[in-house]
């Protein structure tokens, strides 16, 4: 038998009060905080599949590159899967 989501369910899925930050001042409903987080996931999805094809001469391309540091320009665009593994990577050593 499948239950009803709550209000309760959809907050253990927002990490901690991170999009409830200003503007609003901390008092964000939690519709405002999980459309905050969609747009949050539709860009990391953008630069995840498409920035690597972006081009426009009007303005720097968006890409992220993986470098041992800022100055090092001998690192690599990331894109896809690819990405996500670095990611992943990186978040799981910093905790």
């Amino acid at each position: 038998m499948s239950r009803s989501i709550e209000d309760e369910d959809l907050v253990r899925l927002l990490p901690g009060m991170y999009y409830m930050d200003p503007p609003d001042g901390g008092d964000v409903s939690l519709l405002e905080q999980l459309q905050r987080m969609a747009e949050d996931a539709a860009r990391y999805r953008w630069l995840r599949d498409e920035a690597i094809h972006y081009e426009d001469q009007s303005q720097r391309t968006p890409w992220v590159w993986a470098a041992v540091d800022i100055s090092d320009y001998d690192g690599y665009p990331l894109w896809d899967q690819q990405l996500d593994r670095e990611v992943d990577d990186a978040r799981q050593a910093s905790k």
